[in-house]
């Protein structure tokens, strides 16, 4: 009896704990056959336009404002990289409600994780990634319902990992910077 308890406590845990993960070093090697012995012939790669969907993420791009996967060799708390998304710049919006470009849409089913290693794309300027359920405009949004939090990442920092707890309910949530290009290498979301 006690078997079928642990069995199904496991189980609940099991279903209770869902994640999704994209790790863009694994992505770029089995699409682009990519390793971090020797740099590529092509080091960048535009990301397929409307948007491109991996693991549960969806990734928006369109022709103007570019977003891509690119070698780019960092090691973090002792894990090496060769790959990740760049944003290459603040993100655009259709209207409030529908990106355009440079903004990662996903859906969750209520509280949860967001862990990433990121870094600014610039040696100078820190970034912001906005986690909200819409486009969010300025710092004076904040007051907004559809802003949930903000990531803030120091260029001096280099490349780290960050974390968000997000403890919301089922929505959609997109990431996204207002101003200027973030390099992502890794992302997930674990709910709770």
């Amino acid at each position: 009896m006690k078997k079928l308890y642990l069995l199904a406590a496991c189980l609940v845990a099991f279903a209770t704990t869902q994640a999704q993960t994209v790790n863009f070093s694994d992505y770029a090697a089995e699409k682009y056959n990519w390793n971090g012995e020797e740099k590529p012939a092509t080091t960048s790669y535009e990301m397929d336009v409307p948007y491109a969907q991996i693991n549960g993420f969806r990734f928006y791009n369109n022709n103007e404002d570019v977003c891509s996967i690119a070698y780019n060799k960092k090691s973090v708390d002792g894990t090496k990289y060769f790959a990740c998304f760049k944003t290459q710049g603040g993100s655009k919006w259709e209207d409030s409600e529908t990106p355009a470009s440079r903004v990662i849409e996903v859906n969750v089913a209520g509280p949860c994780t967001i862990t990433g290693v990121m870094a600014s794309s610039s040696k100078n300027d820190d970034r912001e990634l906005y986690i909200s359920t819409a486009k969010v405009d300025s710092d004076y949004d904040k007051e907004d319902e559809a802003y949930v939090g903000c990531i803030d990442i120091k260029a001096a920092d280099g490349a780290k990992q960050y974390t968000f707890d997000y403890q919301g309910e089922e929505t959609t949530l997109y990431l996204y910077s207002r101003t200027g290009g973030i390099n992502i290498y890794t992302l997930s979301v674990t709910s709770k």
